[in-house]
């Protein structure tokens, strides 16, 4: 009777090394648990999980599995990024808005 080869042997022939470089994005399949998403985020209620993911469409879609729910680790990155993309934008919208209203008073004044 003849064995298969054993782990070592059949790893080497098989697989990258170990050393392969790593990425600093996670891999879009990594899940995290609801809790988990939410703690993310200053641990917020499953109230204001429902509430986003009704009013915000680039909120990150729920994965169900059984009865638990889960969100992908890249999506919430992702939404994050978005987010501090549109506080980015407001933020200068607001200031450009100021110095506007400011440049009006200046010509007002003279």
């Amino acid at each position: 009777m003849t064995h298969p080869a054993s782990d070592q042997t059949l790893r080497s022939r098989t697989s990258a090394p170990d050393t392969a470089p790593q990425t600093a994005a996670p891999a879009p399949y990594y899940l995290e648990a609801a809790r988990q998403f939410r703690d993310a985020f200053g641990g917020r209620s499953r109230q204001w999980e429902h509430r986003k993911a009704e009013s915000d469409p680039d909120f990150p879609k729920v994965i169900y599995i059984g009865a638990r729910r889960f969100y992908r680790v890249a999506d919430r990155i992702e939404y994050v990024r978005k987010l501090q993309e549109r506080s980015a934008a407001k933020a200068a919208a607001k200031e450009a808005r100021r110095r506007e209203l400011a440049e009006a008073a200046d010509t007002d004044n003279e």
